[in-house]
């Protein structure tokens, strides 16, 4: 009896000695390393089969059957899309990165356009408060994107106004049509989507008075805060923590999180799941084993959910003496 003691003794200190000397070597890693942006379109899926994908506000197709010059002294030619706070309800907090209106030629001695791109709050026939106004220009045919500077935090409350005033010559005389529009009827949406301000007429006036039912080709891109997931790290001895960090700008809710050990022979703590119920963007939490039984090598695998689309995983090689994780 006395001499098992004395052998279990002697192997405990070799254990622990050993452990002493591991070297622990750079993990094998997969992680989302940034933030995963995501954009959100904010169209009618019923209407909007053409649509740019699911990353902007809009109410046209895509395509202009028109191109729209102004002709009026001085030449004011503004056009703008309003978007409902019933609209924005599910992107309170959320921000106006970007628009985009569709440009047109039809002069080529006239292909470049300065252009203000605005931002206003309003209501349901005017633009009241201008929250934001950055100039800019297109030259040739396309999509002229703007990427605000000043990035718009929406207030859901609000009626919001995205207006672009092209710099536009004459157009009865140059024959300057530089503003692309959709008249297909299903792209309009009354009080919404065809709004021009008319110097000559006082005011804002709806396009579709004038027979042309449709949309301005007027996008807007709106950025909705996301989390990101990181294991940023694995460790041992006794048993086995992950460290998840959410490295995202918005909170991860129902964390799910799996620890999984391959290879050796593992007697007891192999495999681990649960559920950690939120974490607050820039902070970490853990994931644990808190008991391990074993021999020989391992692959550590940790591999993490959240209810928000976010994924992480990461791997760690390991050695298991008895109850002893060595990473390496």
């Amino acid at each position: 009896m006395k001499g098992n003691l004395k052998k279990a003794i002697v192997l405990l200190c070799t254990l622990v000695m050993f452990s002493s000397t591991v070297v622990i070597a750079k993990t094998a890693t997969e992680q989302t390393a940034e933030p995963e942006y995501k954009e959100i379109w904010l169209g009618y899926n019923d209407v909007q089969s053409l649509a740019r994908g699911d990353e902007w506000f809009q109410y046209d197709d895509g395509e202009p059957e028109y191109v729209i010059g102004w002709s009026t002294t001085p030449l004011i030619a503004q056009f703008a899309i309003r978007l409902t706070n019933d609209e924005l309800a599910a992107y309170d907090g959320c921000t106006i990165v970007g628009a985009e209106w569709y440009h047109a030629v039809q002069n080529t001695s006239i292909p470049t356009h300065d252009y203000d791109m605005m931002i206003y709050e309003g209501n349901e026939t005017l633009p009241l408060v201008e929250m934001v106004n950055e100039s800019d220009s297109i030259t040739d045919e396309g999509y002229a994107y703007h990427e605000f500077t000043e990035e718009y935090v929406i207030d859901a409350t609000k009626d919001l106004w995205i207006v672009c005033h092209p710099y536009v010559y004459d157009a009865a005389t140059t024959g300057d049509y530089p503003v692309g529009y959709d008249a297909n009827e299903a792209s309009w949406f009354e009080g919404r989507s065809s709004w021009r301000y008319r110097i000559d007429l006082g005011g804002w006036y709806e396009y579709h008075p004038a027979g042309l039912n449709g949309s301005w080709c007027l996008h807007v891109k709106i950025y909705v805060p996301t989390p990101g997931l990181e294991v940023t790290s694995i460790t041992g001895p006794i048993g086995v923590t992950a460290t998840i960090k959410n490295i995202g700008d918005s909170t991860a809710t129902t964390v799910n999180w799996d620890i999984v050990f391959t290879g050796g022979f593992i007697l007891f703590g192999g495999a681990k799941n649960g559920t950690i119920p939120e974490i607050i963007a820039g902070e970490t939490a853990d994931a644990k084993i808190p008991f391990v039984i074993g021999f020989g090598k391992s692959v550590i695998g940790v591999n993490v959910t959240c209810a928000e689309g976010a994924t992480a995983s990461k791997t760690q090689n390991a050695t298991v003496l008895l109850i002893f994780v060595l990473l390496k």
